[in-house]
């Protein structure tokens, strides 16, 4: 953190998001630059984060520096953030976007700001950037948001597809969050009006497929994928607990238990893609099974149902038995039927062979262990504020 701070914060708040270390050249810490503001997306709910493990004013610091800057951009594109900026115009470039993934993110850690500093310049940023999204054509006709729009013609958008996960789960993470604070009438029943269109994609069995074509205004593809349907189970236990409604907890069983019955009996790997009930391929990921799993952990949290712990120790088992190696070099892509790192010929439409083995993937095991290890011992995760933000995935 010293060294990010030290060499490649800018004056305006925001950080360098492109350095190519190889070149050992000196860094620009001017605000005279194209900087990506998708790269601060994490950034952001990190600081907070940070700031809330550690109580340090150090990380709440960095964390207004940044969230201060998006205000801005907040404020000149209507609650369209333009994904490339430059900070001395103040203003996005023109052949940018505005992604509907990073401004529920930062809608969502900008009301986490207010909470925590109780200044309501973060509540009204929060504000504008969800009204501003649940204005556009695609929510008023469908109750979704769109992939990404140009922050400069919020009706141009070049996204024929959009996906359940990130592009339309983090909007509603956003939305959830702000309903808890406000309590506005018009914003509950825009979240209605979205959990009412996730029906859309909902399948007899609990799972549900996970994009849409906004041309044609239907299902985009007959895919269940199990990324899209973890973030589909994580919003409905936020709905379950900031809305009370046991419809929604009924629903994120559900669905988690489609993916349970999925589970390969032996090596208790479960698969990524169906496709008219037959598995599109044979991986199984790491990432994307963490997030299951936490997914399972919060189930039992609210449920107390075993079922839900049961699978929770096989992941742990998992993770042990076939992911972490003994080098500790982490793999990310198994062959769900053996456990074996996945054929090159197996290997997913579009996946690259690097993809792998990736170090980075490390920080999902680590925040299963830390959740994992406190149910264990009988705490909550859910009831301390804390560690309920901390295994959020976003």
């Amino acid at each position: 953190m010293n060294i990010w701070e030290r060499h490649f914060k800018l004056p305006c708040g925001l950080f360098l998001t492109q350095y190519d270390h190889t070149q050992n050249r000196k860094i620009k810490k001017t605000n005279w630059q194209v900087i990506s503001l998708y790269e601060h997306q994490d950034a952001l709910l990190g600081l907070v984060e940070l700031h809330r493990l550690t109580d340090e004013q150090r990380y709440l610091n960095l964390a207004r520096g940044v969230a201060d800057a998006i205000l801005t951009y907040i404020s000149r594109h209507r609650g369209f953030v333009p994904n490339k900026v430059i900070p001395s115009l103040k203003l996005g470039i023109p052949a940018t976007s505005s992604f509907s993934t990073v401004c529920g993110i930062f809608a969502e850690e900008l009301a986490e700001l207010y909470t925590i500093t109780n200044e309501n310049k973060y509540l009204d940023g929060a504000k504008i950037i969800i009204d501003s999204w649940t204005n556009t054509f695609l929510f008023k006709k469908h109750g979704l948001f769109s992939t990404g729009y140009h922050p400069y013609f919020h009706s141009l958008s070049a996204y024929r597809y959009t996906e359940l996960m990130k592009s339309n789960t983090n909007m509603i993470y956003a939305m959830l969050y702000l309903y808890e604070i406000t309590r506005d009438s018009t914003l509950r029943e825009n979240i209605d009006m979205w959990f009412s269109s996730l029906l859309e994609f909902r399948r007899e069995d609990g799972s549900y497929y996970g994009i849409w074509d906004t041309r044609k205004g239907q299902l985009g593809s007959q895919i269940v994928d199990k990324t899209q349907n973890f973030a589909i189970i994580d919003a409905y236990i936020d709905a379950y607990q900031i809305l009370g409604d046991e419809k929604f907890l009924t629903f994120a069983e559900e669905c988690a238990d489609f993916w349970i019955s999925q589970k390969n009996e032996m090596t208790k790997l479960i698969p990524e893609q169906f496709k008219n009930g037959l598995l599109v391929h044979f991986g199984s990921k790491i990432d994307q099974n963490i997030d299951l799993y936490t997914c399972f952990l919060k189930l039992f949290d609210l449920t107390k149902k075993e079922v839900y712990l049961e699978n929770v120790k096989d992941g742990l088992e998992v993770i042990a038995k076939f992911y972490r190696s003994e080098s500790n070099w982490w793999h990310r892509l198994l062959d769900y039927r053996s456990g074996q790192l996945l054929s090159d010929e197996d290997l997913p439409l579009g996946e690259n062979l690097a993809e792998k083995n990736l170090t980075k993937y490390v920080g999902g095991p680590i925040r299963f262990f830390i959740a994992t290890n406190k149910v264990l011992r009988g705490q909550s995760i859910l009831a301390d504020e804390t560690t309920r933000y901390l295994i959020r995935d976003r």
